[in-house]
């Protein structure tokens, strides 16, 4: 698996191990708002890296093919090394 596959089963995980604290198990309505923003937190944490990623990723491909335009052209037609 990647590692940001693996970042995300892991930021849902613990998102639903913290969703009994939004039940009638905790009676607690200060620790329900509380984990209701550690909830929030990994929500934004995990679309920040993922958003990140995608952004850092597409930008190197934009760079790469326009700064060195041989180089992606060979990848997309491995025939281009023979002559």
């Amino acid at each position: 698996m990647n590692i940001i596959d693996i970042f995300n089963e892991a930021t849902i995980t613990m998102m639903c191990y913290l969703s009994w604290a939004f039940s009638d198990y905790n009676p607690n309505p200060e620790k329900k708002f509380n984990v209701g923003w550690v909830y929030v937190g990994l929500i934004f944490l995990n679309l920040f890296c993922n958003v990140f990623v995608l952004l850092y990723f597409s930008v190197f491909q934009v760079l790469k093919i326009k700064f060195f335009p041989n180089i992606s052209k060979q990848r997309r037609n491995p025939n281009l090394l023979k002559e």
